[in-house]
């Protein structure tokens, strides 16, 4: 127990001194690097790998790595309950019209990236490298996944038998994360530089489209400022997330494992995208039962 306290602190302590790294270094925050990949790099810089190996400074030691390991496998649940938790829940006529071309961006990038995986795996990994097959989904789960898809993953790469994928998973996903921000950056300057009218008219459109969805602060009731009914319904996100997983999975094992497939497909299910619909149907709840204002989105 002690360790892991000492391992929160640590990570605690670690985020500030990123946002403080991020706030005195202007161009850090100019370009988007968030405070958390700032942080990381500052952990890794600490870490047993780089100052432990040739001095004796010991901060970050070998005994707080495996903590820090097992609370990010954790707290991943926490991130992907809270996406759509204190959002205003739409109806689906809207939600339709949004998420249609989103979604088909979102599949278009997605396929698109297993075909090169799988071409890569197949052709150079396979036969050169003699790579496991699971492979293939790397470059999807880090790019269009990203850090936190890629530690969600990592119980998943274990019951497949390759969890040295994890370590690979998490060294491209910020690797992606930096190329898409630097890339869409300069794409964005070269627009803005192309049409800079257009570009005026659209950004007065996006902050009048913010300022308007922002969340009414007299509808919020008196549990919106504590943290311990954010807590509460962040948890009971989880729980239902992993009652859903439940239920597949009986139901799997009941109508589909033995008749039409012999192995399971929902044990390789992580926890993380059932926690996001768990906290779905919480939002869901409370806007269209309650229709109180119970979370603080700021908070």
């Amino acid at each position: 127990m002690n360790i892991f306290i000492k391992a929160i602190f640590l990570a605690l302590i670690i985020g500030f001194l990123g946002e403080v790294i991020r706030y005195f270094i202007p161009l850090l925050k100019k370009y988007h690097i968030p405070r958390a990949f700032i942080g990381g790099i500052l952990a890794l810089i600490l870490g047993p790998e780089l100052i432990s190996s040739f001095s004796s400074i010991n901060i970050i030691t070998k005994d707080i790595l495996e903590p820090w390991s097992k609370i990010s496998l954790f707290l991943v649940n926490f991130i992907f309950a809270c996406i759509f938790l204190g959002k205003n829940i739409p109806s689906f006529k809207k939600i339709f019209k949004i998420s249609i071309p989103q979604a088909s961006l979102g599949q278009t990038l997605a396929w698109g990236q297993y075909a090169v995986g799988c071409l890569v795996t197949y052709f150079i990994l396979i036969p050169l490298f003699k790579v496991d097959k699971s492979a293939a989904s790397l470059i999807e789960i880090s790019f269009q996944g990203g850090i936190g898809v890629a530690v969600g993953m990592q119980d998943t790469f274990l019951k497949m038998g390759v969890p040295e994928f994890t370590n690979i998973a998490l060294v491209l996903a910020p690797s992606a994360m930096i190329m898409g921000i630097l890339s869409g950056i300069f794409l964005i300057n070269l627009i803005h530089k192309r049409k800079p009218k257009e570009s005026s008219t659209n950004d007065s459109q996006l902050n009048k489209k913010v300022i308007e969805e922002k969340p009414d602060k007299k509808l919020l009731s008196s549990f919106s400022n504590i943290l311990i009914t954010h807590l509460a319904l962040i948890s009971l996100s989880i729980f239902l997330g992993s009652q859903i997983l439940n239920g597949l999975s009986l139901l799997e094992q009941k109508y589909l494992v033995g008749n039409y497939y012999q192995d399971s497909l929902v044990k390789y299910i992580p926890l993380f995208p059932m926690a996001m619909l768990g906290g779905t149907l919480i939002q869901f709840f409370l806007d269209k039962v309650l229709k109180r204002k119970i979370l603080n989105p700021e908070l």
